[in-house]
C-alpha cells in the first residue's frame, strides 16, 4: 500500500483529523506548536487520568513565532511608515491611516502571543473533543474522521487558491491604474508597505479559515449527539431497559457537557482572531460603502480605483464572516434541539418514573448550559451581522458629511492632487 494511502486510512482520531491545519497555522505564527504524531491513548472522564500532552515546542516552531514578532515591530521603523505623515489629505485621516497599520500589526502579534501562552488550554480542548468521540462511539455512532480530514484539506487548499487570485487582481490592478490615479498612493504602496500589509491580511485570513473549520467540526458532533438521542429514545420500538436507557442518557448528558465545554475553552483561546478579523472587516465595508456612493460625485480614476481595492478586500472578508456567522448560528441552534428532543422523549416515549424524571433533570440541565461561540463581547450570530451593517451605515454617512464639510478630508484631496498633477505635466498647472 502507498504512503498515501496508508497516510489515508490511519486517520482515526481529532488529532489525525487536524494536523493539516496546524501545519498551516504554525507558519502563520498563530500555532506554535507540534502537535504529537503518536496516537493517544484512551481517554475517560476521570480527572485522575489524564492523558501526557500532545502539543510540544520545537525549535522551528519557537524561531517562526520570534521571525513574526521581529518582522511585525520592524515595520514601525521604516521610512514608509513615516511617509504617510507627508500624505496631501487632512490629518484625520492620515492618523486614521497610520492608526489601522499599527493596530493591524499590533493585534496580529497579541494573537500569536496569546495563543503562545494557551499550550494547555488547546490540549484540553482537543481532549475534550477526543472524549466526546469515543462517548458517541460507545451510542452507536462515530465521527467520520477521514471524511473531516477531506474537508479540511480542500479547504485549505481552496484559501491558497482564494489567497493568489485576490492577491494577483489586486496587485494587476495596481498596475493597470499605476499611470492614471495619483502619485500619492506611491506613499502608501510602497514595496515594504505592501508586502506588510498582504503577509497580515493572508494571516488573518488564513485564522479565519481554520476558525470557520472548527465551527463546522463542532456543528457536526451536536448533530451526532441529536442523532444518538433520536436513536436511543424517539425511534427505539422495542422496550426500554431502565438501566440501559439511564445509562445512555448519562452518556449523552456527559458528552453534551464535554462539547459545551469545548467550546468555552475555543472561545477563550480563538475568539480575539474573529473579533480583529471584525474590525478589518468593518473597515473594508465602510470605505467601499463610501467610495462606492463617490464615484457619483467624482468622476476620477483615483475613487474608480479605491473603490475596485476595497470592494474586494470586502467580499473575500464577507465569503469567510458570513459563513461563520452562520454556522456558529447553528452551533447555538443545534444545541438547543437537543432540549426539543428531551422534552418529545418525555410526552411521547414508554419511559419508566425514573427514567423520565432524569429526563426532566437533563433538560434542566441544558437550559443552564447553551452551547454560544462568543468573544465575551457578543455572540458570533445573526445579531453580529446586523450590528455591522448598522455600524457601516453610520460610519459611512459621517465619513460623507467630513467630506462635505472638511476641505481636502480624503477623496477631494486625491482627486485635487492627481488633477494638479496632470496639470503639471501638460504645464498648465491650476492655480
Amino acid at each position: 500500500m502507498s504512503f498515501m494511502l496508508k497516510y489515508w486510512f490511519n486517520i482515526e482520531n481529532i488529532y489525525q483529523t487536524i494536523q493539516p491545519a496546524c501545519r498551516c497555522m504554525k507558519w502563520f505564527g498563530f500555532m506554535p506548536f507540534t502537535l504529537s504524531a503518536s496516537e493517544p491513548g484512551k481517554i475517560n472522564d476521570s480527572t485522575t487520568q489524564l492523558p501526557p500532552l500532545t502539543l510540544t515546542r520545537k525549535k522551528l516552531d519557537i524561531l517562526l513565532l520570534v521571525l513574526w514578532q521581529v518582522y511585525i515591530i520592524s515595520m514601525y521603523n521604516t521610512h514608509w511608515f513615516s511617509s504617510l505623515f507627508n500624505a496631501p489629505m487632512s490629518k484625520i485621516m492620515i492618523f486614521l491611516s497610520v492608526l489601522m497599520y499599527v493596530l493591524e500589526g499590533i493585534l496580529t502579534s497579541w494573537v500569536q502571543l496569546r495563543t503562545a501562552f494557551s499550550r494547555v488550554k488547546i490540549d484540553e480542548l482537543l481532549r475534550l473533543v477526543r472524549f466526546f468521540d469515543e462517548l458517541i462511539e460507545s451510542l452507536g455512532l462515530a465521527v467520520n474522521h477521514r471524511r473531516h480530514h477531506l474537508g479540511l484539506v480542500l479547504l485549505i487548499f481552496g484559501t491558497i487558491i482564494g489567497i493568489i487570485f485576490v492577491t494577483a487582481i489586486e496587485l494587476a490592478l495596481a498596475m493597470l491604474f499605476h499611470e492614471k490615479i495619483s502619485p500619492v498612493w506611491e506613499q502608501f504602496f510602497t514595496t515594504g508597505a505592501t508586502i506588510y500589509y498582504y503577509l497580515l491580511r493572508t494571516a488573518q485570513v488564513s485564522s479565519l479559515v481554520m476558525f470557520l473549520a472548527a465551527m463546522l467540526a463542532f456543528r457536526a458532533r451536536f448533530r451526532l449527539l441529536n442523532e444518538a438521542f433520536r436513536k436511543h429514545f424517539l425511534q427505539k420500538e422495542s422496550s426500554f431497559n431502565v438501566d440501559d436507557t439511564q445509562e445512555t442518557l448519562r452518556t449523552i448528558a456527559i458528552g453534551h457537557d464535554a462539547l459545551t465545554e469545548a467550546i468555552d475553552l475555543f472561545n477563550d483561546v480563538c475568539c480575539l482572531q474573529m473579533v480583529y478579523a471584525c474590525a478589518s472587516y468593518v473597515m473594508f465595508s465602510i470605505f467601499s460603502m463610501f467610495c462606492i456612493g463617490a464615484l457619483v460625485s467624482y468622476q476620477s480614476t483615483d475613487v474608480l480605483f479605491l473603490s475596485l481595492f476595497y470592494t474586494i478586500a470586502f467580499l473575500q472578508y464577507s465569503l469567510h464572516i458570513i459563513p461563520i456567522i452562520k454556522i456558529s448560528t447553528d452551533i447555538r441552534n443545534e444545541g438547543k434541539h437537543i432540549a426539543v428532543l428531551v422534552h418529545k422523549a418525555i410526552n411521547q416515549s414508554p419511559l419508566s418514573v425514573g427514567s423520565i424524571n432524569r429526563l426532566m433533570l437533563f433538560s434542566k440541565q441544558l437550559q443552564q448550559q447553551t452551547p454560544a461561540v462568543s468573544s465575551g463581547m457578543f455572540s458570533f450570530d445573526w445579531t453580529l451581522c446586523f450590528s455591522i451593517l448598522s455600524t457601516v451605515a453610520t460610519y459611512t454617512m459621517i465619513m460623507v458629511q467630513f467630506e462635505l464639510e472638511v476641505p481636502k478630508f480624503f477623496l477631494d484631496a486625491l482627486v485635487s492632487s492627481s488633477i494638479e498633477e496632470n496639470a503639471a505635466l501638460n504645464g498648465t498647472l491650476l492655480l
